[in-house]
């Protein structure tokens, strides 16, 4: 099932996309998994335009990948990543995204940060539905 994160992504681009902006992506280029061309690897983050015209066969896998091609220098390269390299997802003309920073985006099985809040939320027992008339 994919993340929260990944539908926050894909609604982030859409809007953009419907929107007549240029969606664009800062990744953490030191993350494992994370393929660029040689020259832009490891360089700490890196932003990229991901529009339609820019990234060719754009794909937001359940698996919480990103996959398209794009051109550097008129050569062609695959480019691929995994949304927890992805630090945010923007419009260029406006700003307007999200960043994903902070604790709430950093644990991929997308269990609650509070385990104690959820375990407990399963073991009590719904109350009884209270009725009562309205005249």
């Amino acid at each position: 099932m994919p993340s929260l994160k990944n539908y926050i992504f894909d609604a982030v681009y859409r809007w953009a996309i419907d929107a007549g902006y240029t969606p664009q992506v800062i990744i953490d280029t030191k993350i494992s998994g994370v393929h660029l061309p040689g020259q832009f690897s490891g360089q700490g983050s890196i932003t990229l335009n991901i529009s339609p015209g820019a990234a060719n066969q754009f794909r937001l896998e359940e698996n919480d990948w990103i996959f398209f091609s794009a051109r550097f220098s008129g050569k062609s390269h695959n480019i691929e990543f995994p949304l927890q390299a992805v630090q945010a997802v923007y419009a260029r003309e406006t700003g307007k995204g999200i960043s994903f920073s902070g604790s709430q985006w950093s644990d991929p099985d997308g269990t609650p940060p509070d385990k104690n809040i959820a375990n407990k939320k399963k073991t009590e027992k719904p109350a009884a539905p209270a009725l009562k008339i309205v005249k």
